[in-house]
C-alpha cells in the first residue's frame, strides 16, 4: 500500500535527476561555446604553450611572431661555434659555417602544433600546451658550398704533407731521412657532421673530421743497405783475348785486358726505383741505372768488337809449302745485354769482378785448317801491262794489288772485288791519278784501281771461273788493249767485279806487281779441275768514228800552243767467246760483250797570240 508519503519521495528524487541533467546539459553548452570561442580566438595565432627556444609565441598571429623571430634572431649568425682539431681550436660563425634561421619555415613550425586536422589528436595536443606546452627548436637553414669554402681556407692551417722516408746520395755517403706522417681536414666528413649537428640542435662545438695520412714509403732500410752494398767496393770486367804475338805477328799469345767501374763512378750510376709492396704502400730498391751502365759497356765494344779475319798465305810451287803471311783471328763482339745482365747479378752475388760476356765468330779461313784447302798448283793467271804510267799510277796499282794478295777464297765462295778493295781514297793510301769521269778524263784519287780489276779479270777468264759480275768500260782504255773487250771496270760501291769459285777446292790469290817492267799478275793456285779454256778472237761491229777534237783553254801555256791530252778513239761494240772444254767432253761457250763509246781527242791550248800593229812605211810580213 503506498501513502502520501510515497510519492512525495519519488518526485523528490526525480527533481535531483533532472537539476544534474540540466546542470551538466548546461555545461556542456558551456564548454562547447567556451571551445568555439577558443578556437575561434586561435583559428589565426599560436596556440598558447608554443614557445621557440626561450621566446613565447602564444597569441601570436604568423605576421606577428614572424616580427618576434627576426627580432629575436637578428643577431643569430654572428653567435660563435668552436672549432675542434688536434692540438688546436678555432672559433668561428654560424654564418662563415653557412648556418642561418630560417623564419618563416619556423613561423610555420610553430603555427602547426595542434592543427594536424586530426580532431581528437589536436584537441590532446592543445591541452597539453596549456598544461606543459612545448618548446620547439628553429628551423636552420644550411649553405654547404660557404662552410665547404671556410673549411678550405681553415685546412690550410691544418694539412700537413705526409713526408715519406728517403735516401740521399752525396759523393759516397748514402744518409736515411725518416718518413712524416701528415694530416689532412675532411671537408666532406666536417660538413656532414655540422648537419648531423643541425638536425639535433646542437651547434655551439664541432669537432674537425681530421685524418692521418701516412707517406707511401715508411721503410729504406732496405735501399740503404743495397746502396751501401753497390758502393762498397770497385767493378772490373775482364776479356782474355788471343793476338799475334810481339815478335812476327806469326803466333798467338794471351793478352788481357780490364775495365773498372770506381766507387765514384758507382755512386753516379745509382738509382732509387719505387716498387709496390704487398701492404700497399711502395719499398724503394737501389740499383745501377741500366741505361748509364749500357753506354759504359757500350764503350767498352767499341775497344773489343772487330770482324773475324781471315788468314793469309804465300804458296811456294818448288817446295808445295803453304806458309801463312797474316794470321787468322777470331770475330768478337761484345753482349752488351748480357754483360749488362751479369754485372747486375754478380752485384747481388757479392762479386766485384766478372768476366765480359763475348760472342764469337771463327775466321772462315784459318791457319789451323791450310791442309784442308788443296792448294796444290797454278790453277790460272792473268797479265796486264801498265808500262809507262805516272809514279802516282803505278802506286795505286801497287796499293791495290796489295790488297788481294794472299786472299783465300773459299769452295763455291763468291769474291766480291770492291770488298777486299776498300775505300779508295788518299786517307786509304791512294793518290791521285787520271780516271774516266762521265765523258771526260780527270785528276782523283785512286787512279789505275781499274788495271787491277781488269788483270783479276783475266785470271777468272781463263781458269774458266763463273763471272757473276762485270762491267765494261765506257770508253776505250789503251792499258787494257790488246785484246779488246777483256777489260773490267771498278767504281765503288756501284760498279763491282765478282766470280765464284766452282772448283771444289780452295783458290789462293797471288799478285805480283813489277813497276820496274811495268807489269801486273794475279796467279790462282788451288787444285784443277782438268777443263781447258780459249778464247775466240774478239768480234768487232758498229764502228763509230770518233768526234771533233776538243780544245780547252789553259792560261798556264804558252800563247798560241796546244798539247795533246787525250787521244781519240772509236766507239764499237766488242764480243769475245770463252770457250770451256771439260774432260768429260762437254763444251761450253759464253759470250762477254762491251760496247765502247766514241772518245775524241782533247787539247789544252795556250792564250790566242796578240797582233802587234806594223811600223810605218812597212808592209805587213807574211807566212809561205
Amino acid at each position: 500500500m503506498v501513502g502520501p508519503h510515497s510519492d512525495f519521495r519519488i518526485d523528490q528524487h526525480g527533481g535531483i535527476y533532472l537539476t544534474l541533467v540540466l546542470t551538466l546539459a548546461v555545461c556542456i553548452v558551456v564548454a562547447g561555446i567556451a571551445l568555439i570561442v577558443y578556437q575561434e580566438h586561435f583559428a589565426r595565432r599560436v596556440y598558447p604553450g608554443v614557445y621557440v627556444e626561450e621566446l613565447d609565441l602564444r597569441g601570436k598571429t604568423r605576421s606577428e611572431a614572424r616580427s618576434l623571430l627576426e627580432q629575436y634572431y637578428g643577431d643569430y649568425v654572428h653567435r660563435p661555434i668552436v672549432l675542434t682539431g688536434p692540438k688546436q681550436s678555432w672559433m668561428a660563425s654560424l654564418a662563415d659555417m653557412g648556418v642561418y634561421v630560417d623564419i618563416g619555415p619556423t613561423v610555420e613550425s610553430a603555427y602547426s602544433v595542434g592543427r594536424s586536422g586530426e580532431f581528437v589528436a589536436d584537441m590532446g595536443t592543445q591541452m597539453g600546451l596549456l598544461l606543459k606546452g612545448r618548446c620547439l627548436a628553429p628551423v636552420f637553414d644550411y649553405d654547404e658550398g660557404r662552410s665547404t669554402v671556410y673549411l678550405g681556407r681553415l685546412a690550410r692551417d691544418i694539412d700537413q704533407p705526409a713526408r715519406s722516408a728517403s735516401l740521399i746520395i752525396t759523393g759516397l755517403q748514402v744518409r736515411v731521412e725518416s718518413s712524416r706522417p701528415g694530416r689532412e681536414l675532411d671537408v666532406p666528413a666536417t660538413c656532414r657532421r655540422l648537419r648531423e649537428q643541425l638536425a639535433a640542435h646542437s651547434i655551439s662545438q664541432l669537432d674537425l673530421a681530421v685524418s692521418e695520412v701516412y707517406p707511401p714509403v715508411i721503410d729504406v732500410e732496405t735501399g740503404h743497405a743495397q746502396a751501401e752494398h753497390i758502393l762498397r767496393a770497385p767493378i772490373t770486367l775482364s776479356f782474355t783475348d788471343q793476338v799475334p804475338d810481339s815478335k812476327g805477328g806469326m803466333t798467338l799469345e794471351s793478352s788481357t785486358r780490364t775495365w773498372t767501374l770506381d766507387r765514384a763512378a758507382l755512386a753516379d750510376m745509382l738509382v732509387i726505383r719505387q716498387i709496390a709492396a704487398p701492404s700497399g704502400g711502395v719499398d724503394l730498391s737501389i740499383g745501377l741505372d741500366r741505361n748509364q751502365l749500357t753506354d759504359w759497356v757500350e764503350q767498352i765494344a767499341i775497344q773489343v768488337d772487330r770482324p773475324p779475319r781471315n788468314a793469309r798465305f804465300r804458296f811456294d810451287p818448288a817446295t808445295g809449302e803453304l806458309t801463312p803471311t797474316v794470321m787468322s783471328q777470331r770475330g768478337l763482339q761484345v753482349d752488351v745485354a748480357g754483360t749488362v745482365e751479369l754485372i747486375e747479378s754478380q752485384i747481388e752475388a757479392g762479386e766485384r769482378e766478372a768476366s765480359l760476356h763475348i760472342d764469337s765468330t771463327p775466321a772462315s779461313v784459318s791457319v789451323d785448317g791450310r791442309e784442308g784447302l788443296g792448294i796444290r798448283e797454278l790453277v790460272s793467271r792473268g797479265e796486264t801491262s801498265f808500262q809507262g804510267s805516272s809514279a802516282a799510277r803505278a802506286r795505286n796499282i801497287e796499293t791495290a794489288a796489295a790488297r788481294f794478295d794472299g786472299v783465300m777464297v773459299l769452295p763455291e765462295e763468291t769474291l766480291s772485288f770492291n770488298s777486299y778493295l776498300g775505300i779508295v781514297s788518299e786517307a786509304h793510301g791512294f793518290e791521285e791519278s787520271w780516271v774516266i769521269f762521265g765523258d771526260r778524263t780527270v785528276l782523283g784519287p785512286g787512279g789505275g784501281v781499274c788495271q787491277v780489276s781488269t788483270t783479276c779479270f783475266r785470271a777468272a777468264f781463263f781458269g774458266g771461273f763463273p763471272v757473276v759480275e762485270r762491267w765494261p768500260h765506257a770508253y776505250r782504255v789503251g792499258w787494257y788493249e790488246p785484246p779488246l773487250g777483256l777489260d773490267a771496270a771498278i767504281f765503288s760501291p756501284s760498279v763491282d767485279f765478282k766470280f765464284t769459285n766452282d772448283t771444289g777446292h780452295g783458290i789462293l790469290i797471288q799478285t805480283h806487281a813489277d813497276s820496274a817492267a811495268g807489269t801486273l799478275v794475279f796467279e790462282f793456285y788451288g787444285t784443277k779441275t782438268g777443263r781447258v779454256v780459249e778464247m775466240e778472237e774478239p768480234v768487232v761491229s758498229d764502228t763509230v768514228p770518233p768526234p771533233d777534237p776538243v780544245r780547252e783553254l789553259d792560261p798556264s801555256l804558252a800563247p798560241g800552243t796546244e798539247k795533246l791530252v787525250e787521244r781519240s778513239r772509236d766507239g764499237l761494240d766488242v764480243t769475245v767467246y770463252r770457250i770451256v772444254r771439260w774432260p768429260d767432253g762437254r763444251v761450253e761457250r759464253e759470250e762477254f760483250f762491251s760496247r765502247f763509246q766514241p772518245w775524241p781527242a782533247r787539247y789544252k791550248v795556250g792564250p790566242a797570240v796578240e797582233e802587234q800593229p806594223a811600223p810605218e812605211g812597212t808592209a805587213p810580213m807574211r807566212g809561205p
